[in-house]
């Protein structure tokens, strides 16, 4: 278990390494916040100490390796506590956004077989660049 323990916070540290890396200016915010998370909590240093564990038992240092994982547990729980609230700040006002227009898009595809006149086609053509112009701000293609 201890191993399997150390593995896992191992795996959680190349992932939250990862995320704290943007790779595009969009993700900046998030990646920042990610590295923000990772550093206050001293999430190395405790990724650091669960890989101890094996040792720390097979050497009968249970006081040690109990310590460890407690604090390991209590630092990723907070993570969690901190990227459940990164989630909801920064991704799901995206997940919102991304259904409006979703939304718009099916509007102006209702709209399209109701073409009938040189000034609706013009409207919709504006109303479909403008939506284009929201999708790529937002880095949809």
């Amino acid at each position: 278990m201890a191993r399997n323990l150390a593995e896992k916070a191992k795996t959680l540290a190349n992932v939250l390494g990862a995320a704290s890396k943007a790779e595009t200016p969009a993700d900046q915010k998030s990646a920042d916040e990610v590295a923000r998370i990772v550093k206050a909590l001293d999430l190395k240093g405790a990724t650091d100490r669960l890989a101890q564990l094996p040792s720390q038992i097979e050497n009968r240092k249970l006081q040690e390796a109990r310590a460890a994982a407690g604090d390991g547990a209590e630092r990723m729980e907070s993570a969690a506590e901190q990227l459940g609230v990164l989630h909801r700040t920064i991704v799901a006002p995206k997940v919102e956004e991304l259904a409006r227009l979703e939304q718009e898009a099916m509007q102006l595809n209702d709209r399209l077989d109701k073409l009938d006149t040189d000034a609706r086609i013009t409207t919709w053509h504006l109303a479909a660049d403008a939506l284009l112009a929201k999708l790529e701000r937002l880095g949809v293609r």
